[in-house]
């Protein structure tokens, strides 16, 4: 699991939970989850853009849409 702090990013891992499992969970918690894949990475610059906590979860799915922004 990945959280983005102001302060860093934390990283840990869930063991043996299914993807199915985890996504139930923070279902069950009031959470919208969806499955998703990653995509292979790109061997290009990623477009600047301040690191805010979509450009994070955008680096690790390997997404570079430049207007894909954090609504705040």
């Amino acid at each position: 699991m990945m959280d983005p702090l102001s302060n860093g990013t934390h990283i840990s891992v869930l063991g043996e939970a299914r993807p199915t499992e985890v996504i139930r969970a923070f279902k069950d918690d009031g959470y919208n989850a969806i499955a998703v894949k990653r995509l292979a990475p790109i061997c290009k610059e990623m477009p600047w853009a301040p690191y805010t906590c979509v450009e994070a979860v955008k680096r690790v799915l390997g997404i570079q849409d430049r207007w894909l922004l954090t609504p705040w």
